[in-house]
């Protein structure tokens, strides 16, 4: 189980690649190289933000916290909302409504993997030194003098990979904008003052999101997975083992572990449940978990 409270972490801008206003706020993250590979993030957008329409070889899960947040042109979320933007499908343009969200980025069922924020920083700084980054656009010149415009994510991805992107084919037309207030408690079973919404399992990798209830005084076991498991306090307060966690606290809770929460106030948690890794050639009907 790892943990880290939003408040004790400091918001920056890592890269350039898609301007001015949007910063940072690292809270967990994966294993660099491997297919499961993540990074959870609180990140907070202004105005001042741009991208083009684009698509990427990895998922993501965006939860508004604060403001809204826009996925193209004509769809804007309000706080509460849930998003899934999935490998390969193709969303934005983008402008910044001055919102904070709660993101994460992760390797998707085509098993693509995920470029760490470290290497996407590094790869950003290497092409700076030969062209410009403008609007989500790295736009250079050429070995034959010819200006070249490439969606700027996709060329540091390139660069540090050493190769083109290849894009999975899509499984989903368009972003999944969830609700989940328009979602019922469900009590759980043999645990009195504990609910769950489930709002969705997305691909192979049977990929969840959904909210936990618990009220103060009562107590939540969670059980072991095969894959991963984020928790984000949204708000309240739990103990588990020795410690408190309380609101804008993120958890991990690695596969095949259980943790108890005791809640200290009412307490609601957002929860991710991350992929179960198969191999790269999902298509062929592979299921070994990696």
């Amino acid at each position: 189980m790892r943990t880290v409270m939003v408040h004790d972490v400091e918001g920056g801008s890592f890269a350039t690649h898609r301007g001015e206003g949007i910063s940072f706020q690292r809270l967990l993250k994966g294993e660099e190289g491997a297919p499961d590979n993540f990074e959870l993030s609180l990140v907070q957008i202004d105005e001042r933000y741009r991208t083009p329409r684009h698509h990427h070889n990895f998922d993501q899960i965006h939860y508004v916290l604060e403001g809204a947040h826009q996925y193209t042109r004509d769809a804007t979320m309000p706080a509460g909302t849930v998003t899934y933007l999935p490998e390969g499908t193709y969303y934005g343009p983008q402008v910044g409504q001055g919102g904070v969200v709660l993101g994460v980025q992760m390797g998707g069922s085509a098993g693509s993997g995920f470029m760490s924020y470290d290497q996407l920083a590094a790869g950003n700084k290497a092409l700076s030194e030969r062209g410009r980054f403008e609007n989500g656009i790295f736009r250079w010149v050429d070995d034959e003098g010819r200006h070249r415009n490439q969606d700027g994510y996709e060329a540091i991805w390139e660069h540090v990979n050493g190769k083109p992107v290849d894009y999975p084919k899509p499984r989903y037309d368009q972003p999944i904008s969830m609700w989940p207030d328009s979602f019922s408690w469900v009590p759980a079973e043999s645990e009195p003052g504990v609910a769950h919404k489930h709002i969705a399992t997305f691909g192979e990798g049977r990929t969840t999101v959904g909210l936990t209830r618990i009220e103060a005084g009562a107590t939540h076991r969670v059980p072991e997975r095969p894959g991963a498991l984020l928790h984000f306090v949204v708000n309240g307060s739990v103990r588990c083992v020795e410690t408190t966690y309380g609101s804008y606290t993120a958890i991990r809770i690695d596969a095949g572990e259980s943790v108890t929460y005791l809640a200290t106030a009412d307490t609601e948690l957002f929860t991710i449940g991350l992929p179960v890794f198969v191999s790269a050639d999902v298509a062929t009907g592979r299921t070994e978990e990696s």
